[in-house]
């Protein structure tokens, strides 16, 4: 059973913290969506509802642009900026394919990115010939890319204009992991067939900072963070992890749309083109996640606990375009 307890104290004024019991001791959950999780925290939500979005103009402070990614090339990112994380997520825990902690669908490969048409396009298909892995077969391939240790970001603003798809089980997301997060990548873009990586066994102690998420044709998108109710790096542990959601309307999620986050030493606030949508405190100690370094990740996920769907075979190829992303600081 999953089990929610709400902690009043650890964020603050108008803020809350859920911890989730797992009950799998035995396991390595990362990026752990737990989208039950999702319905759990519903509740949650609704008391606090919009006391907790305190409506400030994007860009309030002055920024300076200092590193952006345009995608305007063609073929493969750049090298420069980008890994990939390969295949579906091995589990050190389980020693197994745990769909990224979220029962996944997917076979991530890094050639389903590529620059076209002044965008990045994560492209999702669905396979005739499966790719076999460890005695398992996998139809779906999609690509997840990573700024893991290529470029690290702490404070500022980030932002990404995106268009989305509004195929069923379709969950593209844009968002964070902290530089603590032991998962691995890799920069090749064409990798062997049976190259996979795994998940970070210190989830979510690392932390995580979800500035976009979205799934099936919904009409809403989801701000997040997840945390360790702990103060330091500890491998994942249940009943210690944390998370605090919104859930705000878009209107037309295929068309571009712009996401970001602005992040200080004390806040984190998430923005819709351009309008604020959620806000949470980080000055409390048990929320030192967010004030270390986080790298950015891009991905396509296919089925899972968060869309809560699975993928239809005739709904496919579908993708997910990204015009731009950007990272300022405070000028």
């Amino acid at each position: 059973m999953w089990t929610a307890a709400v902690d009043r104290t650890a964020l603050g004024e108008r803020t809350f913290s859920v911890a989730i019991d797992a009950g799998f001791v035995d396991r390595v959950l990362p990026r752990s969506r737990r989208r039950v999780m999702a319905l759990l925290v519903a509740a949650v939500t609704a008391l606090v509802g919009g006391a907790v979005v305190q409506q400030q103009p994007a860009h309030a402070a002055a920024w300076n642009l200092v590193w952006a990614d345009e995608f305007n090339g063609s073929g493969a990112p750049s090298s420069a900026n980008w890994n990939y994380n390969v295949g579906n997520g091995l589990n050190p825990g389980l020693n197994a394919f745990d769909g990224w902690g979220n029962g996944e669908w997917d076979w991530y490969r890094p050639e389903n990115c590529a620059q076209s048409g002044g965008n990045l396009v994560m492209r999702a298909n669905w396979l005739t010939t499966p790719i076999t892995v460890n005695g398992r077969n996998f139809y779906q391939t999609s690509c997840r890319m990573t700024t893991d240790t290529k470029r690290s970001f702490q404070y500022g603003r980030i932002e990404a204009r995106m268009a989305l798809p509004t195929a069923t089980g379709s969950w593209p997301a844009f968002w964070m992991l902290g530089d603590a997060c032991d998962e691995t990548s890799t920069g090749s873009y064409n990798p062997a067939q049976n190259y996979y990586d795994r998940i970070p066994s210190n989830w979510a102690s690392c932390g995580e900072v979800d500035i976009m998420e979205h799934a099936n044709a919904n009409a809403t998108v989801t701000n997040n963070i997840f945390w360790d109710l702990r103060t330091g790096v500890f491998p994942w542990t249940a009943g210690q992890n944390a998370n605090y959601v919104a859930n705000p309307g878009v209107t037309n999620v295929a068309a571009f749309h712009l996401y970001a986050i602005e992040w200080t030493a004390t806040q984190i606030r998430w923005y819709v083109d351009g309008v604020q949508t959620h806000v949470i405190d980080t000055t409390p100690a048990t929320l030192e996640e967010f004030r270390k370094p986080f790298h950015i990740v891009f991905n396509l996920a296919l089925g899972g606990t968060y869309p809560g769907q699975n993928p239809v075979q005739s709904q496919f190829p579908f993708t997910a375009s990204i015009d731009y992303v950007r990272y300022y600081q405070a000028g």
